[in-house]
């Protein structure tokens, strides 16, 4: 992918917080080596503006966060 939509620790306690879960330091570096970036860029880049890429991005990282526990 073209690397336009960077996602970063930031963005997975992001999404922790939004999914009411706490977690260490490491288990989020963890989930952020776990993660499918290309497809969150993909779904962030699907919106139109910095803040629905954001909204894009964050509910692709609780889908996948969500898809590790199954």
């Amino acid at each position: 992918m073209s690397m336009a939509w960077e996602v970063t620790t930031d963005d997975v306690w992001n999404a922790l917080e939004r999914m009411g879960e706490t977690r260490t330091e490491e288990e989020v570096d963890e989930i952020h080596e776990r993660l499918d970036h290309d497809a969150i860029e993909k779904a962030a880049l699907s919106g139109d503006d910095m803040l629905e890429q954001t909204e894009y991005a964050t509910h692709e990282i609780i889908l996948q966060i969500e898809n590790f526990t199954r």
